[in-house]
């Protein structure tokens, strides 16, 4: 029982470092990525104040700050001269070709679960921010569904020790002594088994017979055993909070898998719509080429008759009265 609840505690300390290792990453791909809007701000910049146009650049940027988007929920105004700002829960984090960086800030190691958030802050010593996208995600596992799990866990780890403890004081193990605890720990994290001889156990409501110092009847009468065992199915006990907790982990989890699928399909419609306005139409560039096939021809023609035309004025026409 204690050996499962520490591993269980274990994978949870082990997906929130895993969750953290991900979110770094996500900020440094970010932080590239306004780096490469703000440098192309600057070039669209340059380019449209000398009358050209920059729609390539534009739908490279575009496709920048739909990333950005995805990854932090970031949105982007368009500004003077084809530029953008980009703008993430309410911080400008890219205007004109100024740039804003991020950095994690906070809790640093799964010992500091609930207790030192993860925030994701302009750095340095900027303000915090409250992203949406991949990386909201990423904090808001970290700061309140890990944590969530670790504390219904020591609830279940908690209820075992507790009620295991509180009935091992009343009994006597084999011998005929009593017992204090049978359980240590403050948590799921390090709870441990202090009894290690079997003989040791408390599980007896009533003392062994003994007679002229010696016992002569061990076998108790296995009654505070039994009342161990009760312990798992009593409401409101380790059985209990067990299984609620599993009940909430499978809730949780078909929700999350809900709308990540539909996420996913609004994800598809918003980035087909973009497509279709800033990308490239083999349908559309087929029909550019059908015209300006025609169109050189037609112009072929006219070049052929302005040539005849020129040939009998020049050579023909001399040619009269002769």
């Amino acid at each position: 029982m204690a050996n499962g609840l520490r591993t269980a505690s274990s994978a949870i300390g082990d997906q929130w470092t895993s969750t953290r290792t991900n979110a770094l990453d996500v900020v440094d791909e970010a932080n590239a990525t306004l780096t490469q809007i703000a440098d192309l701000n600057r070039v669209i910049q340059a380019t449209v104040s000398r009358g050209n146009p920059a729609n390539e650049l534009m739908d490279q940027r575009d496709v920048l700050v739909a990333s950005l988007s995805q990854s932090l929920g970031a949105t982007a105004t368009d500004t003077t001269d084809g530029m953008v700002d980009v703008v993430v829960a309410g911080n400008t984090l890219v205007s004109g070709f100024g740039v804003s960086r991020l950095g994690v800030t906070g809790g640093t190691s799964a010992t500091t679960m609930g207790t030192a958030p993860v925030t994701l802050s302009i750095v340095p010593g900027g303000s915090v921010l409250q992203p949406g996208g991949t990386l909201g995600g990423l904090l808001s596992t970290m700061n309140t569904v890990l944590p969530g799990y670790q504390t219904k866990l020591d609830g279940v780890a908690m209820a075992v020790k507790d009620g295991v403890n509180g009935l091992v004081k009343t009994g006597y193990d084999q011998d005929g002594a009593g017992v204090t605890d049978f359980y240590a720990g403050s948590g799921a994290r390090d709870l441990t088994v202090l009894v290690t001889d079997p003989r040791r156990v408390a599980a007896s409501a009533t003392p062994p017979v003994i007679t002229g110092g010696v016992v002569t009847n061990a076998s108790a009468d296995g009654g505070l055993a039994d009342k161990v065992a009760q312990l798992a199915t009593a409401p409101g006990g380790a059985d209990a909070t067990y299984r609620s907790m599993i009940t909430t982990l499978g809730i949780e989890s078909r929700s999350a898998i809900s709308l990540s699928t539909t996420a996913a399909s609004v994800l598809k419609q918003v980035d087909e719509s973009r497509l279709s306005v800033s990308g490239v139409s083999l349908d559309e560039e087929m029909t550019n080429l059908l015209v300006f096939k025609q169109s050189y021809a037609a112009a072929a023609r006219v070049v052929t008759a302005i040539d005849e035309m020129l040939d009998v004025l020049i050579n023909k026409t001399g040619l009269v009265g002769r």
